[in-house]
C-alpha cells in the first residue's frame, strides 16, 4: 500500500518553493524513477525538487459546489482529509485532486492499494479515512446489513468503469492478442507473466478467471509452479516486469495502471472472440462513516462526481459506465 502524505497542502507556496515531503510506504516507488528501486521497501521522495507552478488550478474550481448539505460547522481548512484510493485510479487521483485541494485550501493525504487491501483497512474501524474510491463489490461488503456499515448513507458515486489489458516492455516486440486463440499462445510463449494479486486486486481475480477459462491456469500460477509473478497492485506488477530481465515478458492488469507506467506499453484490451475475455470494472466514491471532516468530504466528493475528474480518469483508460 502507497501513502502520499500531506501532498495538497501548497496553498502556502509560492511556485518554485518547497513543497511537503512526500512518503510512500510499497515496495513501488513515488516517481518514474522510484519505480525502478522496487526492492526498496520505503521510499521519500525530497519535493524541494517539484515545482508548484506545474500544478494546474485553472479547471479545479470548486468555488461553485453545494455545500448546502455540509452541516453547521462547514469547511474546516486546518482538517486533513484522508483519501483511500484503488490503484487503478491512482494516476487519475493524483491529475486532478491536488489541484482542487489547492483551489480550495485543503490538505489531503492519499493511501493508493488494491481494492481488496483498502476494504480490510477500512473493516478494522481505525483507518480514519474520510473518502474511499473502490469497486462496487468492496463497497457492498462495506455495509453488510449483519455488521457496522462502513459507508455513509446516500454517499455512493459511481465515477467510470475500466477493462484489463495486456502490456510489455516498451522495448518489446508487441504480441499477437487479436483473438482469444492469440492471447493464448501469447501466454504460453512468455517467460514470465506479471499480474496483481488475486486475493487482494480485482484485476488479478479477473486474470486468473482469464487463464481458468483458456484452460491454461497451470501456466499462469505462480512460479516455481507455473510462470506467474504476484504483485499487491496492478502499478507494482508493471514496474516489476519492466525490471525483469527474462526474454519474453507479458503483464495483464487494469489499462490504467498500464497506462501510467512509461516503461510499459499497452499492447491492448483483452480480446473478445472468439472467447469475450474482457470484464469492465466499476469505480465508485464513498463518505467513510464516521468521518469527522464531514463537510470538507461532501465537498471532495462532489468533485470526484465532476468534469474535472471524469476527465482525468478518461485519460488513463477509463471509460463511461455501461447500462445494464
Amino acid at each position: 500500500m502507497r501513502k502520499l502524505l500531506g501532498t495538497s497542502n501548497l496553498s502556502a507556496h509560492s511556485p518554485g518553493t518547497a513543497l511537503a515531503v512526500v512518503l510512500c510506504l510499497a515496495p513501488v516507488g513515488c516517481s518514474d524513477a522510484m519505480d525502478q528501486a522496487a526492492a526498496a521497501p520505503v521510499c521519500t521522495v525530497d519535493a524541494s525538487t517539484v515545482d508548484a507552478s506545474t500544478v494546474d488550478v485553472s479547471t479545479a474550481d470548486a468555488s461553485s459546489a453545494d455545500v448546502s448539505q455540509a452541516g453547521d460547522a462547514g469547511l474546516d481548512a486546518s482538517a486533513a482529509l484522508s483519501l483511500l484510493a484503488a490503484g487503478a485510479t491512482q494516476f487519475s487521483v493524483m491529475a486532478a485532486v491536488p489541484g482542487f485541494a489547492i483551489q480550495n485550501g485543503l490538505t489531503i493525504n492519499y493511501t493508493f492499494g488494491s481494492a481488496g487491501s483498502l476494504r480490510n483497512e477500512i473493516l478494522t474501524g481505525t483507518s480514519g479515512a474520510d473518502i474511499a474510491i473502490v469497486t462496487p463489490a468492496v463497497i457492498t461488503a462495506l455495509e453488510a446489513p449483519d455488521a457496522q456499515s462502513f459507508v455513509y448513507p446516500g454517499s455512493r458515486i459511481d465515477l467510470a468503469q475500466i477493462g484489463g489489458g495486456v502490456a510489455v516492455r516498451s522495448s518489446d516486440p508487441l504480441p499477437d492478442i487479436s483473438t482469444s486463440d492469440t492471447f493464448k499462445a501469447a501466454l504460453l510463449a512468455a517467460d514470465e507473466i506479471y499480474y496483481p494479486d488475486p486475493a487482494l486486486a480485482t484485476a488479478g481475480a479477473q486474470f486468473v478467471t482469464i487463464c481458468t477459462t483458456l484452460g491454461i491456469q497451470d501456466t499462469c500460477a505462480v512460479a516455481p509452479t507455473g510462470k506467474g509473478h504476484t504483485a499487491p497492485d496492478g502499478a507494482t506488477a508493471m514496474s516489476a516486469m519492466a525490471n525483469s530481465t527474462a526474454t519474453t515478458v507479458i503483464g495483464c492488469t487494469q489499462i490504467s495502471e498500464i497506462k501510467s507506467n512509461p516503461l510499459v506499453v499497452l499492447v491492448g484490451d483483452y480480446p473478445s472472440t472468439p472467447i469475450n475475455l474482457q470484464v469492465e470494472t466499476v469505480y465508485s466514491a464513498i463518505i467513510v462513516e464516521g468521518t469527522a471532516h464531514l463537510a470538507n468530504a461532501q465537498l471532495l466528493l462532489q468533485f470526484l462526481g465532476g468534469d474535472v475528474f471524469q476527465s482525468a480518469l478518461y485519460a488513463y483508460g477509463f471509460g463511461p459506465i455501461s447500462e445494464q
